[in-house]
């Protein structure tokens, strides 16, 4: 039971990233971001993105836990915070 609690724990609940934390302000989020694999995300002023094989981290309704890059276009919100600044997506297409 402990270790199920424990591994819910880290599902839910990630550590956080290692390094020093980096708090960005919104205009310097608007910008095209490529990731390690070549995949870019180019994030607009107006909110929304497009984006061509990125790798991350998905999940959703539709798409738990995907794992695999994705394209297309959606809307972002950046979220920062003591701890540093995240960026939501939120893919306009149901599905990876």
């Amino acid at each position: 039971m402990a270790l199920a609690l424990t591994a819910c724990g880290r599902i839910w609940n990630r550590p956080p990233p290692e390094g020093e934390s980096v708090v960005l302000k919104p205009a310097e989020l608007t910008t095209t971001w490529t990731d390690a694999d070549g995949g870019t995300l180019t994030l607009k002023p107006d909110g929304t993105f497009t984006a061509d094989n990125v790798c991350g981290d998905w999940m959703g309704a539709s798409d738990w836990n995907w794992t695999e890059p994705r394209s297309g276009p959606g809307t972002w919100k950046g979220d920062s915070g003591r701890t540093g600044t995240a960026v939501r997506l939120s893919f306009d297409g149901k599905g990876p």
